[in-house]
């Protein structure tokens, strides 16, 4: 243990130790850690051990991310707020003994606050532990004074820094700098990156955050400022960065120049934004008040007040952050005159959204309304559109879909299209209601318009439901184009949340082919990511695609752990969710107990489908509700049984969705075979074959099916 501190005797002990034991059937581990200095007499006596002895040396990285994850859900027994375990992973940087200190530090803080003590339990406030301090201080020690202070320089900096900066800033030559930073690098405190060359970073976050934090403010503001003037002065031959202005000229603003530092912030988030980069365009937006607070109030502060609020809202809307997107579009209508009357009703539609996202339906009412009537008044049907959007959306969370495909048939008529983040859930609910191939041609309209509007959520959105609108319609290849597509927007612009109903929705082409195993690996991405980001819809639907999958595979014991889970966020669920959710979980505990030989069980089950997707006008549901209840009656030789088949059949026969079709027709043979149902099933089969040019869709498609099918 510890062989870098190793003494004179100890070696001697060692190489004995080894010499004698040659024959011995015994493995002897020799741990030191390379960022300790290490004496010659112990640096060669390790490498005598290399020559003369088989030696296997590995090298211990950080935890990865996911092991970082079961680190901390053990830790915490499952109780760790999301933001806790991002923290630690980025600060951490995976190594164990931080891992452990960090949640150990955590755990004091909440005991901390449970005694009635102030303590800051957000992400900004947990700081580093002081046994990490003392850790990374001890090893500062070594250095010499020259190098410590190049330090504390790249520790203002930034993770990363440039030579030619740390030059600038320091004023001295370059030779001197460079003897200063080789020391920090020997003492593996520092370390040179491949690329560009002159670029260094510390080698752990939490020694950059120790530095930085036992710098005085005083002195931290000071160079702030002089890093902002070094940038400005550098500027585009160093590649500078609007970011790194914005942050180091709003450190230093509370005594230089806060209405720069202000415009930086603005520039660096419009920046940020044009990049799609849509939380660091919110960061840079949200650090644009630090300075402006330093302004005295007046006109000017106000305005750019209120430019930040709105900027900064709607890049945490787009990035799926609705919960602190709405108190910004609130601040800002606070700000607004009320004269201002079309700025104030794009902020009631920014609300409505926000509202439908939060799933306040009183709020979404009352803003879409009032957001209506105000544009009415100013003469301007895009916002009427949007703001209509938003009421038939606030009716389809009600379960209402027809009076909300009623309001958006009206709404459409006006406006001439689709030309809203709003006006883009259409197609779903054209989907929904059955009409999957009208559903389509929507779905189409609204992805041209989020392309050319160049608002990434917009088209993220649009996506899903076209992908959605065409698997309903048995084009599934085209469907998974546009929820791959999906998939890439979402992780380039980081919109999570909206990614995680993208790969939820995405099962969907795969469960109607048969593909359960690409259909679960997509089911189980969504809820991992759904429960990182704290957003629920997804995690519950793909939840009970997974329920589906383990009934279709004649798997249902491996639903009970889920079974609990999704339930009671079902009881729970508010708005639109809980409705469709309910059908959705009672036509996957009639399939798991169809699948089970529960048959009393599966009839009872089917039965609520039938009964909520006929009240909800859902007529996918409505035909697999009649096809699994039809296929227990049948087991259990019900007179009933034939009835429900050809029920089932005659709603799944007004879809365009053949993965509905088959599967009613599958039952209908069962119970109720005749010729022109084969032929019927058959020609189903060839002509969703024949529409799949990807040979292992092909391939599991025709091995999903009961029968197997002659292709001549």
């Amino acid at each position: 243990e510890d062989f870098h501190w190793a003494d004179s005797g100890s070696l001697v002990f060692l190489r004995h130790l080894i010499r004698w034991t040659r024959e011995a059937s015994l493995c002897i581990v020799v741990t030191y850690t390379e960022d300790r200095p290490m004496r010659s007499e112990v640096s060669d006596e390790l490498s005598n051990f290399q020559r003369e002895f088989p030696t296997t040396q590995i090298r211990l990285a950080g935890l990865a991310e996911e092991h970082v994850r079961r680190f901390v859900h053990a830790w915490t027994h499952n109780t760790a707020p999301p933001w806790l375990t991002e923290l630690v992973i980025k600060t951490t940087e995976g190594n164990p003994l931080f891992i452990g200190e960090m949640l150990a530090h955590f755990d004091e803080r909440v005991r901390m606050a449970r005694t009635g003590t102030l303590v800051d339990l957000s992400p900004t406030g947990i700081g580093v532990p002081e046994r990490i301090r003392q850790l990374i201080r001890r090893r500062l020690e070594h250095l010499s004074s020259g190098s410590r202070s190049i330090l504390t320089l790249g520790s203002v900096i930034g993770k990363d820094f440039d030579l030619q900066l740390v030059e600038a800033v320091a004023n001295l030559p370059e030779d001197e700098v460079l003897d200063r930073i080789e020391e920090a690098v020997a003492a593996r405190l520092l370390a040179e990156m491949p690329w560009p060359p002159g670029r260094f970073s510390f080698t752990h976050a939490l020694i950059r955050e120790t530095i930085y934090s036992d710098v005085l403010g005083a002195r931290r503001v000071r160079l702030h400022r002089r890093i902002g003037e070094a940038l400005e002065r550098l500027g585009p031959l160093a590649k500078v960065s609007l970011g790194q202005l914005a942050y180091h000229l709003t450190q230093a603003a509370s005594s230089h120049a806060p209405e720069k530092a202000v415009d930086y912030c603005i520039r660096a988030g419009d920046d940020a934004l044009a990049r799609l980069a849509l939380e660091d365009a919110a960061r840079f937006y949200g650090m644009g008040f630090q300075a402006l607070d330093l302004l005295p109030p007046g006109s000017p502060a106000d305005d750019k007040r209120y430019d930040l609020h709105v900027k900064r809202g709607l890049c945490l809307s787009q990035a799926g952050q609705w919960g602190l997107a709405k108190p910004e579009f609130e601040l800002a209508l606070k700000l607004l005159d009320p004269s201002e009357k079309v700025k104030r009703c794009e902020l009631l539609v920014n609300l409505a959204e926000a509202s439908f996202w939060a799933m306040d339906a009183s709020a979404l009412r009352r803003c879409a309304t009032d957001a209506e009537l105000l544009a009415n008044q100013i003469g301007r049907d895009d916002l009427w559109a949007s703001a209509r959007a938003w009421t038939a959306s606030a009716q389809v969370a009600d379960g209402d879909v027809v009076g909300g495909l009623e309001t958006d048939r009206q709404t459409l008529a006006r406006s001439g299209g689709i030309h809203s983040f709003g006006l883009a859930r259409v197609p779903l609910t054209l989907y929904w209601a059955g009409r999957s191939c009208e559903a389509v041609g929507h779905g189409v309209q609204a992805v041209e318009q989020a392309r050319r509007s160049g608002h990434a959520a917009f088209l993220l959105y649009a996506l899903q439901h076209l992908g959605i609108a065409l698997s309903g319609a048995g084009r599934y290849e085209d469907a998974l184009c546009a929820f791959d597509e999906a998939r890439t927007l979402g992780r380039n612009c980081g919109a999570l949340p909206l990614l995680a109903r993208a790969i939820s929705m995405s099962t969907a082409p795969l469960l109607s082919l048969g593909d359960f195993e690409g259909a679960a690996q997509r089911a189980m991405e969504a809820r991992a990511l759904a429960h990182r980001v704290s957003f629920q819809p997804p995690a519950v639907s793909a939840g009970i695609d997974l329920l589906l999958i383990y009934a279709r595979r004649h798997e249902p014991q491996r639903a009970e752990p889920l079974l609990g889970e999704l339930e009671a966020a079902v009881q729970q669920a508010s708005g639109w969710h809980a409705w469709k959710w309910r059908i959705r979980l009672s036509q996957a505990r009639a399939e798991l107990a169809s699948a089970g030989g529960n048959w009393i069980d599966s009839i009872r089950f089917a039965g609520n489908v039938i009964e909520q997707s006929e009240a909800r006008s859902r007529p996918k549901y409505h035909a697999l509700g009649l096809a699994t209840r039809a296929r227990a009656r049948g087991q259990l030789a019900m007179r009933e049984a034939v009835d429900d088949a050809r029920a089932a059949l005659a709603v799944a026969r007004r879809l365009a969705d053949p993965a509905v079709l088959l599967e009613c027709l599958g039952v209908s043979l069962e119970l109720d075979g005749n010729s022109d149902a084969l032929i019927e099933w058959e020609q189903t089969v060839k002509s969703t074959y024949a529409g799949l040019t990807q040979e292992r869709l092909r391939q599991t498609f025709l091995a999903s099916l009961p029968l197997k099918v002659v292709f001549t």
